[in-house]
């Protein structure tokens, strides 16, 4: 596991990386990034932009295949929660961390997800007054939960799943 610090100093360098990645020309992007799972070109016909982070790590094939092996785990599989319940969860906690990138990205992908313009924005300010259903602000109350921290969660903390309709 990648101790706080090691995490933090790999994600400033990465994200230094990234705003230097505009610079670089569109076709030696396509060139580095065409040898992935996740092509540059397959991520914008479906979002509508490419991610700094995606051609930032196209240049470092072994990130870039821990990146999205992590971010598939989490976000593409089958499960108790939609993808844009998923993306909810990730706005939201980006906005506690106040990291403008995540936000802005992942937020991008919520309004995609969710069809639904205003929802990105709702959450960040404050998902308690987002115009979501009760099931997602519990969602959302729960993550917040777990982001604060493990201390948070005293022995009569039961986790409480509904069955998915």
């Amino acid at each position: 596991m990648v101790s706080a610090t090691a995490s933090r100093g790999l994600t400033r360098s990465l994200l230094h990386d990234a705003a230097h990645c505009k610079a670089l020309p569109i076709a030696v992007h396509r060139q580095a990034a065409g040898r992935y799972p996740h092509p540059p070109a397959r991520v914008q016909e479906k979002s509508g932009f490419i991610p700094n982070v995606f051609l930032t790590l196209a240049y470092r094939p072994d990130e870039f295949r821990a990146f999205f092996a992590y971010h598939d785990a989490l976000m593409e599989k089958d499960g108790g929660l939609t993808k844009a319940e998923r993306e909810m969860i990730v706005v939201a906690t980006s906005s506690a961390n106040q990291c403008l990138y995540c936000v802005i990205a992942h937020g991008a992908i919520l309004r995609i997800r969710a069809k639904n313009p205003q929802i990105s924005d709702q959450i960040t300010v404050n998902y308690r007054k987002a115009d979501i259903t009760p099931r997602q602000r519990a969602m959302l109350d729960y993550a917040m939960k777990v982001h604060r921290g493990a201390r948070h969660f005293g022995s009569g903390f039961q986790c409480r799943r509904q069955p998915r309709v």
